[in-house]
Formats: structure tokens, C-alpha cells, sequence
């Protein structure tokens, strides 16, 4: 699957134009993850986010025993990776594929250019990416208060 079409074909990018999908995939790299391969691990400093095409991906954390445990699932249209572009921190789960999985990967290089560029691509993925975010928050409130 070459870049534009990997684009072209997710959701979050539907109504993006052609030069538009073709000038994200000059920043954009699409792997083919075989299942069970390691594609971001817990702690290590990354600079890069990345969209599943394709495919459902583990997100494990390790305890401070140095046990690994599930902790969710990631299915096609979802941003990981995301924190690591907006805030240069480790990574805070480790994710794995549990098929094979067609994954887009963003740098953080270009991301950041064609943010300030006002690439339309960029506005919709920002735009989806801070949903998810308050959509996590919403469930994360509900959790808390059925603790308290």
C-alpha cells in the first residue's frame, strides 16, 4: 500500500484533496507490521505519532515489577503515539501488533512543518486527535467517580 492511498482511504483524512493526501505522503512513511512485532516501547523518547490503517494493535504497560499487561486495544482510525509529538516525553505504554497491522507513521519533524504550513491534512488530524483526547478524559472522569 503506497502512502497516498493508505491516506486517501482513512477516515480521518476523507474529504482531503489529492495534492493534499500527496503532500502529507512526502512526510509519511506506511509500515506492514507483522502480528506480535513491537512498534513503540514503554519509556523510550520518540518524536514520531502514527495512525492504524489497517489491523488492531496491544497496548501494554509494564508495572514496576517488570510485568507487561494489556491495558487496551487499539482498532483501525486510531492516533497513538500522539503525546510523544505534542510533548517530547517517553512513552507511556509499550504497543505491539495482535494481527498484522498497516500502520502510517508521522515524524514529528514533519508533522511540526506542516502544522505551521496550515496543511489541511494537519487541521484534521489535529482536529481528531483532540476529540479523542476529550473523549479519553470523559471516560477517565467517569472511572474517578465511581471510586469517589
Amino acid at each position: 500500500m503506497n502512502n497516498v492511498k493508505a491516506i486517501i482511504s482513512h477516515p480521518i483524512f476523507s474529504g482531503l484533496k489529492r495534492h493534499e493526501a500527496e503532500d502529507l505522503a512526502k512526510h509519511c512513511e506506511v509500515l506492514v507490521v507483522p502480528e506480535g512485532q513491537l512498534i513503540m516501547e514503554q519509556g523510550e523518547v520518540s518524536h514520531d505519532m502514527f495512525i492504524l490503517i489497517k489491523g488492531s494493535l496491544s497496548i501494554r504497560v509494564e508495572n514496576p515489577f517488570g510485568v507487561e499487561s494489556e491495558v487496551g486495544v487499539l482498532s483501525r482510525e486510531e492516533v497513538f503515539g500522539e503525546m510523544g509529538v505534542f510533548e517530547n516525553t517517553a512513552r507511556s505504554a509499550s504497543i505491539y501488533s495482535k494481527t498484522e497491522a498497516v500502520v502510517l507513521r508521522i515524524p514529528g519533524e514533519g508533522f511540526h512543518k506542516m502544522v505551521e504550513e496550515g496543511q489541511a491534512a494537519m487541521h484534521m488530524l489535529l482536529q481528531h486527535t483532540l476529540n479523542n483526547s476529550c473523549s479519553r478524559l470523559r471516560e477517565l472522569d467517569k472511572r474517578l467517580d465511581l471510586l469517589f
